[in-house]
């Protein structure tokens, strides 16, 4: 039997507004949203919750959005991860060939809009 609940995605990143941005997307794209300042705690609630999709910051205290996909890979869990961040285009490509090394399904820079949050919605999650 087919659930019609929606689909949940897991926003981690340390700036307030902009979880507030990503959940506003996602929500207006019909997606429940759980969120985090934390790459400790978004492990916790992988762990404990379902999760559909993982947009995560890379640059955050303690555990960097890297560490973070490291370590849920490395609990063997498939979910769909897209690491985004605001980092200048010298670096960006580095960052995107080093997210995709580590187990991101995807890479996006900040500032994102809704369309190209539903472009990576329909790239893993139909």
């Amino acid at each position: 039997m087919m659930s019609n609940e929606p689909k949940t995605v897991l926003i981690i990143d340390d700036d307030a507004a902009i979880r507030l941005l990503a959940k506003y997307h996602f929500e207006s794209l019909g997606f429940k949203t759980v969120d985090t300042d934390s790459g400790i705690e978004a492990l916790k609630l992988i762990e404990t919750s379902k999760i559909d999709m993982i947009l995560t910051d890379l640059m955050m205290p303690i555990m960097n959005g890297f560490d973070l996909i490291k370590e849920v890979r490395s609990l063997e869990i498939s979910i769909p991860i897209v690491l985004f961040t605001a980092a200048g285009s010298g670096i960006e490509s580095r960052n995107r060939i080093k997210a995709l090394e580590v187990g991101a399904n995807a890479f996006i820079s900040k500032p994102f809009s809704s369309n190209d949050l539903k472009q990576l919605i329909d790239e893993h999650l139909t």
